[in-house]
């Protein structure tokens, strides 16, 4: 009979101190003669068909015993578990307190575990619904620009530069006669009245010609992004290599169908962006009172989150850039280099927004749990296909999501949204 012993540990982990009968080692003796008989040599015999008698004369009723055990923990160890009620989380960590032949087993199992979630009244909960910004002719008009501006043609000028024309300059940025970090490029394209740049240096460009330089002084925002140049007085020392004349396609039905298929007509076009502008808008504003509200039910939960909990989701989170990446068209691996980072220094910055996330899965599974939320297989095979939709470059990806293990994921994912719903109805 299976003796155990709970201790409750910090961070979401428990103890147990497990005694192993007799009777329950005595079952993996057998296996555990064949696996040593595999591995020597036993005169008379093939490998793994030495009786026990003859196993145990060779190494020793010590070793034969270690083996049995061995052979054994896993078993001991889902049974404790299951026993307690405990959902252990990971490999625990096993340390052999007794063993020997005839004897019963002593050890110690240090397991993470789900962590206790307290709620609190989540079914109080209310938040107002922020409105909806309905899409206007202008919203559409800037798109249509921006899908102009996309396709523009360009042709090289011997002019000045104006407003609207297409520069490549080569440019640097002095602080108090001090070349900036980052503040110098060549051949860099602008097209000037847009804004890129700080306030004023596009002005300034405008009535030059290519091969003309320039030197002017221009003060960078208060709020500007970069603290060190914010409210600062910079010089900037500019050359023109290059005046282009931006050529915008026409505005008529032929654009619109050169965008693809699904537009017929300039009308058409204008129709369908609004469209999708005003579901865009909806989707934004809906996303954001789901977060409001989330953060409203999470907050004053306290959860202890173990090691194991955190480095899973950071896994993931890994898993989920990849996919991305790829689904682009990308490399992890290239992206790595362009952020000069390795793998594991993304992971140790995800600490936080890490903890985050497994907090917020645990109360909205524990919510899910109260609420008796369940997902259908068919909801999980509609899941696939939205993937599959979304990254048609990946191959196999049906293949892989078919795998228990992501229709799992899968399952929890559909399982958050619907609590998710449940809460935002209320």
């Amino acid at each position: 009979m299976m003796k155990i012993e709970i201790k409750k540990l910090p961070h979401s982990q428990v103890e147990l101190n497990i005694e192993v009968g007799l009777s329950e080692i005595q079952p993996f003796l057998l296996p555990a003669s064949r696996a040593i008989s595999e591995e020597i040599k036993i005169p008379g015999f093939r490998p793994g068909k030495a009786p026990i008698s003859l196993v145990e004369k060779k190494i020793g009723k010590a070793q034969l015993w270690e083996e049995a055990v061995k052979q054994g923990l896993p078993s001991f160890l889902e049974q404790a578990f299951r026993e307690k009620k405990i959902e252990a989380l990971g490999r625990p960590e096993v340390s052999i307190l007794k063993i020997a032949p005839e004897n019963t087993l002593i050890f110690k199992a240090i397991a993470a575990v789900m962590p206790e979630v307290i709620l609190g009244d989540y079914h109080s909960v209310k938040i107002k619904k922020p409105k909806v910004k309905k899409t206007t002719a202008q919203d559409v008009n800037d798109l249509i620009q921006k899908l102009r501006e996309s396709r523009a043609s360009y042709a090289t000028v011997e002019r000045p530069a104006a407003l609207g024309d297409r520069v490549e300059i080569d440019f640097q940025c002095y602080l108090k006669n001090n070349l900036v970090e980052g503040g110098t490029s060549q051949n860099y394209p602008l097209i000037l009245g847009q804004g890129q740049f700080v306030p004023g240096f596009e002005a300034e460009l405008a009535g030059l010609k290519s091969g003309e330089k320039k030197e002017f002084n221009l003060k960078f925002p208060p709020d500007y992004s970069k603290p060190n140049l914010a409210g600062r007085l910079a010089r900037f020392k500019v050359k023109i290599n290059l005046v282009r004349e931006v050529k915008l396609p026409a505005l008529d039905d032929a654009f619109a169908q050169s965008l693809g298929p699904n537009f017929t007509s300039l009308a058409d076009l204008k129709s369908k962006l609004s469209a999708n502008l005003q579901k865009e808008a909806e989707m934004a504003v809906r996303e954001k009172y789901e977060l409001q509200v989330l953060e409203k039910v999470c907050a004053g939960v306290n959860v202890e989150i173990s090691d194991v909990m955190l480095e899973a989701e950071k896994e993931r989170m890994l898993a989920e850039l990849k996919q991305d990446l790829e689904g682009q068209g990308g490399k992890f691996e290239d992206y790595l280099k362009s952020i000069k980072k390795s793998e594991e220094d993304l992971k140790k910055g995800w600490g936080e927004p890490a903890e985050k996330r497994v907090k917020t899965s645990l109360i909205l599974r524990e919510i899910g749990n109260r609420e008796k939320i369940g997902v259908l297989d068919k909801e999980i095979e509609a899941e696939i296909n939205q993937i599959i939709k979304a990254y048609p470059n990946i191959p196999g990806v049906r293949e892989k999501f078919s795998q228990a293990i992501y229709k799992d994921h899968l399952r929890g994912l559909i399982r958050n949204r619907k609590v998710i719903k449940l809460l935002c109805a209320q």
